[in-house]
């Protein structure tokens, strides 16, 4: 047989595996190598921490502009930029008073 062909015989049934690999792991949360649970697969979210989300979300600081969910980004004015503020690929809903979400998809911040 020739190098080549005897090279691909062995190269692509391990790619295969690999990407098989990342897709159950994606899919499941389970780590391929240790078979460990991990982030929200490992439920590491309790009640508590999704009600404290919610809570936040539900109810803003009144410094934060509701526009913008799950980060808390200054009422405008002052105008900020996304260079001014630590967030990115963030939620914006409603008026957008510092034009973060350029492309109206609904992410501010895209990177």
């Amino acid at each position: 047989m020739k190098p080549v062909i005897i090279a691909a015989l062995i190269v692509v049934p391990f790619v295969l595996f690999i990407a098989a690999a990342l897709v159950y792991q994606s899919q499941t949360g389970t780590d391929i190598v240790t078979g460990e649970k991990k982030g929200v697969a490992a439920g590491k979210w309790g009640e508590e921490e999704i009600a404290k989300i919610k809570s936040i979300i539900d109810n803003p600081p009144a410094s934060c502009d509701p526009s913008y969910l799950a980060v808390c980004i200054e009422q405008y004015p002052p105008d900020l930029d996304c260079e001014d503020i630590r967030y990115s690929n963030f939620m914006v809903v409603g008026d957008d008073p510092h034009e973060f979400d350029i492309d109206s998809n609904g992410i501010g911040c895209e990177k």
